[in-house]
């Protein structure tokens, strides 16, 4: 019996249903090539810092972050029709605060995981009534964030 080995390589891409550089995971086997696609997480945070190590974090874990500064932004990254596989929201921002973006979102995606995240723990309760799957206390031990982001996105 001839086996052979297995081995997947990030490579970019184009991708044709928005024109963006993607970097998606190419599975080979032989002959066969098989395209996976990666996870896309939309990052929700008014703080370039914040937003900056948990876009890293999720680029070390292999998934695509997609980032917003603003709540309003994120809706309209939303609404172009992409999907995504798990959004992460501050509360505190300008234009909207965390919880009226989970009340939008919810209203158009229902089915989306959310994580919420504050540095006001008097928050989650109202987080989680708007529809949030979770909440993390600021600062929250990014080990156990990507835990989470992982039992999330694993089940999807």
């Amino acid at each position: 019996m001839l086996t052979r080995d297995l081995a997947v390589s990030a490579i970019p891409v184009i991708d044709n249903r928005d024109g963006f550089l993607h970097n998606h995971k190419r599975l080979e086997l032989g002959d066969i090539f098989m395209m996976i696609e990666d996870i896309r997480i939309l990052i929700v945070d008014d703080d370039p810092a914040v937003r900056d190590i948990l876009l890293r974090l999720c680029e070390i874990r292999g998934y695509e972050p997609v980032c917003a500064g603003s709540a309003p932004d994120a809706l309209r990254l939303l609404g172009q029709g992409l999907s995504y596989h798990l959004v992460i929201v501050d509360f505190l921002m300008p234009e909207m605060h965390g919880v009226d973006f989970i009340r939008e979102v919810r209203a158009s995606r229902p089915n989306i995981p959310i994580i919420a995240t504050s540095a006001w723990n008097s928050v989650q309760q109202p987080f989680m009534i708007a529809g949030a799957n979770l909440f993390l206390s600021k600062p929250f031990d990014l080990h156990v964030l990507a835990h989470e982001i992982e039992m999330i996105v694993g089940s999807a």
